[in-house]
């Protein structure tokens, strides 16, 4: 059964000085009504979340082929092969580039969505390993991330820059992939229970 989200959100302790009389209630009030929208209960937006990630995880699969693409060609001995594929390779390198920016955003975005989604429709998060592992994908993204500055400098630390990036996005490709497992079971009681439209 549905449990109903609270009647008000805990307001931001009192601010110093001259922001003392501002409040935080107005915004509480506003997200509380904005959350409790029939809309945001219906099926079409709980299906956002599996949509979105299931998009993300094939484009995960892709950004992973590019970035292998790209390090087979940078690693090749120098020659008339290396040569020939360097265009490809440096186009493959600024496509895994591109996407990889993506789907950091839109990993942090859709897991953050789903938490709020899930809220919406049951007044609670569950803590299970789907919520956690997804936490950690985000995180990883984020982490992965941060290593690229130190990729692209001709220094002692761009290698293990490098194998420290190719560590967390495999490790982020097998917790997504698991995450899809997991995430069916859930997939198909929200298409069993939750309805595609809300009156109140």
């Amino acid at each position: 059964p549905r449990m109903a989200p609270p009647a008000t959100l805990p307001n931001l302790p009192t601010l110093p000085g001259p922001l003392a009389k501002l409040s935080m209630q107005p915004v509480n009030e506003w997200f509380l009504k904005f959350f409790a929208l029939p809309i945001m209960r219906t099926k079409g937006v709980a299906l956002i979340h599996p949509v979105s990630m299931g998009l993300l995880y094939v484009l995960c699969l892709y950004t992973a082929y590019l970035g292998m693409t790209w390090r087979n060609v940078r690693t090749m001995p120098a020659g008339d092969k290396r040569s020939s594929m360097l265009s490809a390779g440096a186009k493959a390198k600024d496509a895994h580039f591109k996407i990889g920016s993506f789907l950091l955003g839109g990993s942090v975005f859709f897991a953050i969505e789903g938490c709020i989604n899930t809220w919406c429709r049951t007044g609670r998060l569950f803590a299970t390993p789907h919520l956690f592992a997804g936490a950690a994908v985000a995180a990883m993204f984020a982490l992965s991330a941060s290593t690229v500055p130190f990729m692209q400098k001709q220094t002692w630390g761009a290698a293990p820059a490098r194998w420290l990036h190719m560590a967390l996005n495999f490790g982020v490709l097998g917790l997504f992939t698991w995450q899809i497992v997991t995430g069916w079971g859930i997939l198909q009681r929200v298409w069993e229970f939750v309805p595609w439209q809300v009156l109140a």
